[in-house]
């Protein structure tokens, strides 16, 4: 995975190389005290996972806060992530939010 670096972005080039070793084939990690780092495929992919995992941890924290959450198997995971990742499910995702964006801010959509 190639991450971009830029004077301020990261610390260094070694941080940058750190960070996309964690990830490797993965899909993204969480940062202390910076937010999350997310790969895809695509801009699509890197936004449905985005959205997913925010979406997720809210569920989660809900969940707890009521009682004790019913997890899913590895197994439910894995069949449930790849639905999700399916090309109907990410393009459904992309317009979702593309139409939420404001019409002169919303660029090419055709990414």
């Amino acid at each position: 995975m190639k991450i971009s670096v830029r004077k301020g972005e990261f610390c260094d080039r070694n941080y940058s190389s750190r960070l996309a070793q964690f990830i490797g084939k993965g899909s993204g990690a969480l940062l202390r005290g910076n937010g999350t780092a997310i790969a895809g495929k695509d801009v699509i992919e890197a936004l449905a996972r985005s959205v997913y995992l925010e979406e997720s941890a809210m569920f989660q924290l809900k969940a707890k806060q009521i009682g004790r959450p019913l997890y899913f198997t590895p197994e439910e995971v894995a069949e449930r992530g790849t639905v999700a990742l399916q090309t109907p499910h990410m393009l459904r995702a992309w317009e979702h939010y593309c139409r939420r964006l404001p019409h002169e801010r919303s660029g090419n959509r055709n990414i």
